[in-house]
Formats: C-alpha cells, sequence, structure tokens
C-alpha cells in the first residue's frame, strides 16, 4: 500500500512539474502578444502624431517649405515662432518613433522610419537648428545628424 501511494504521489508531482512548464510556455506566449500590441500602440501613437503636425500644414501650406525643402527658418516676425513650434513638434516625433522602433524590435518599419527622419534632418534646417539647440532632449536625433551640419 505504501509503495502504491508512493507511486501515485510521484505521478502527481511529474504531472504537477508538467502543467507548470505548460503554464510557463502559455504565459510567455501571451507576454510575447502583448509586448507586440503595446510596440504597435506605440508606433500608432506616433504616427498620430506625425500626422497631425502634416494635418498643420495641410491648414498653413507656407509651413511646408520649411520642413521638407530645404528653406530656413525666417528671422523674425510671427512665422518664425510658427516655424520654430512646428521644428521642435517634428524633432519630438522624429526622436520618439526612433526610440519606439528600437524598443519594439518586431517591427518591420525601422528602415521606413530611418529614411523618413534622415529625409527630414537633409530638408530642414530648422529641425537640424532645434537638435543643435537642444541636443539633451534629441539624442538619438543628434547621433544622425548629418556630419556637415
Amino acid at each position: 500500500m505504501t509503495q502504491v501511494l508512493a507511486v501515485v504521489g510521484a505521478i502527481g508531482v511529474i504531472a504537477s512539474m508538467v502543467f507548470a512548464g505548460w503554464q510557463s510556455r502559455e504565459v510567455a506566449k501571451q507576454t510575447k502578444i502583448q509586448n507586440a500590441l503595446a510596440g504597435s500602440s506605440s508606433l500608432t501613437e506616433t504616427l498620430n502624431a506625425l500626422h497631425n503636425i502634416l494635418g498643420m500644414m495641410v491648414d498653413r501650406p507656407d509651413l511646408r517649405p520649411f520642413f521638407y525643402d530645404g528653406i530656413a527658418c525666417p528671422t523674425d516676425g510671427p512665422l518664425r515662432n510658427s516655424v520654430l513650434t512646428i521644428a521642435e513638434m517634428l524633432a519630438d516625433v522624429a526622436e520618439t518613433g526612433i526610440l519606439v522602433h528600437y524598443q519594439v524590435r518586431t517591427t518591420a518599419s525601422i528602415e521606413d522610419w530611418n529614411d523618413y527622419v534622415d529625409f527630414l534632418l537633409r530638408s530642414s534646417p530648422t529641425v537640424t537648428s532645434v537638435i543643435h539647440s537642444h541636443p539633451l532632449w534629441y539624442p538619438r536625433l543628434k547621433e544622425r545628424l548629418p556630419s556637415a551640419l
């Protein structure tokens, strides 16, 4: 009888260990799914922020050349303040996008984002100036600045 109880106990322990292993595997799968969803949400928020800025340029087409056509920021006047503010917003979004892409390794859009950021840095002296003025705010963008700037 003692041997039967010992065998039953051993089977119970083995079954418990198998079940615990299965549970751990399922928790790992669920964690991976949750991380992917959180990363997707972060990317969506970053793109929504970019689209909001682009929407401002649709409303004010006179602003777009300062960010995509290499036009320097006005030296004074109310347009200067608008251009500088949008430059800071674009730098914030670009920096955040780089950070999100590095944190979410499963994204396939890192090359697309890098291409956009490099284009923005080449095309906007104002964004480049904002980054130079505040390198601690934009450490990843500062690293990406073309060496001639």
